[in-house]
């Protein structure tokens, strides 16, 4: 009997979902994807979840190991009782969980082994601990070498590492760039690419980086904030931004993971400038970047005389440690780890499989290749 998942999938930002629509297509399980998202996943039922916002609500203290759980909320309510109904009328196999402390730790009180999908930054607080304690397992969509290091040695230990999960995943770039060091001092092609997740971009900084680093031709690609100038062209949102951002000879972008990865799956120069999240989720990530010579990472936007050098510098960029980073089999990986949990645990003669004897096999077998070991080393 083909086992049941569930995958359930963050409305903030487009990167949860790009992640699942990835992942799910290589998925031998029949899957329902749960969302407030309007989108489709190929390959997965989908069921709408109705919003947990709640417009009135008793001012009570999140309590500790939650971090959102407002009463009085009928929509949170609703959605609780959907996955519930869902799960017990499937018989589900397996819970993916991408992201929330909330429904990992739901499902878990369900009795469906969870795993949850892991995020950057310094998420040692009760609540993700919590979450983690829930899981069965848990996947992180990057490679080992860019863990934070706050993480624990057991969390990482729970963790299968994918590597990097793009939606571009297979794709050729049409323009090979020149190989590391090529000196382009007449300029070149700049993309500012924007995610969906944040404010955008502030148009009056790239112009003021435009008017400085006048021998390139700058587009914004995605939300910005203000106008854009003569000399900058804004293109709002591309549902295929692949060919876009495979001109591009330098990318300037945030550092969120679906961000990240459809650069590197383009193999262009990175300048990573993370947006603000809780728990310096880009932050860290940009650092990570910047420490193992894959991008060129500022805390905040620089002063507009610098974007010359700093454009200078990005072409020099070895972006041949982008395949090692996503190598184009991150959702494969990903898909494989939840199969197999699913079929082990939908197999009820085999419940009592010791997970934890399994974890280091299966950590091995989702990242053990060679260019893996030979850039960049092992995990944590």
């Amino acid at each position: 009997m083909i086992p049941a998942v569930g995958y359930y999938v963050h409305h903030h930002g487009r990167g949860h979902l790009s992640r699942a629509q990835a992942i799910v297509q290589h998925m031998s399980a029949e899957v329902t994807v749960f969302t407030s998202l309007d989108a489709r996943v190929p390959g997965a039922a989908l069921v709408r979840l109705p919003p947990d916002t709640a417009t009135r609500s008793p001012d009570l203290p999140v309590p500790r190991g939650l971090h959102y759980s407002p009463v009085c909320c009928s929509g949170l309510t609703e959605r609780m009782a959907i996955m519930a109904r869902w799960a017990a009328n499937t018989k589900a196999s397996l819970m993916v969980v991408d992201v929330s402390v909330e429904v990992t730790t739901f499902a878990r009180l369900c009795g469906l082994p969870v795993v949850a999908v892991r995020q950057h930054g310094r998420r040692n607080d009760p609540a993700h601990l919590l979450a983690y304690d829930c899981a069965v397992s848990l996947l992180a969509p990057f490679h080992p070498s860019l863990e934070d290091p706050s993480v624990t040695d057991a969390v990482c230990k729970k963790t299968t590492y994918s590597g990097g999960i793009s939606r571009y995943e297979g794709r050729v770039a049409p323009t090979p760039l020149p190989g590391p060091g090529f000196d382009r001092r007449g300029g070149g092609h700049v993309v500012v690419l924007g995610g969906a997740g944040g404010e955008g971009w502030d148009l009056d900084a790239v112009n003021h980086a435009a008017d400085c680093a006048d021998l390139w031709e700058w587009t914004v690609l995605g939300p910005a904030r203000g106008a854009p100038s003569e000399r900058v062209r804004h293109i709002g949102w591309l549902d295929d931004s692949f060919d876009l951002i495979s001109s591009a000879d330098v990318v300037i972008a945030s550092a969120g993971d679906a961000t990240v990865d459809e650069v590197m799956s383009a193999g262009r120069p990175l300048v990573c400038i993370p947006e603000p999240r809780p728990f310096e989720e880009q932050v860290s990530k940009a650092r990570r970047l910047h420490e193992i010579g894959a991008a060129i990472s500022f805390e905040t936007w620089p002063e507009a005389p610098m974007w010359p050098l700093i454009l200078q510098e990005a072409l020099g960029l070895d972006c041949s440690i982008h395949r090692t980073l996503s190598d184009g089999l991150g959702a494969w990986r990903a898909a494989a780890h939840f199969d197999d949990l699913a079929w082990r645990f939908g197999d009820t003669r085999r419940l009592d499989l010791d997970l934890a004897g399994r974890t280091e096999d299966l950590n091995a077998a989702s990242i053990g290749t060679p260019r893996y070991e030979t850039h960049l080393g092992e995990g944590k």
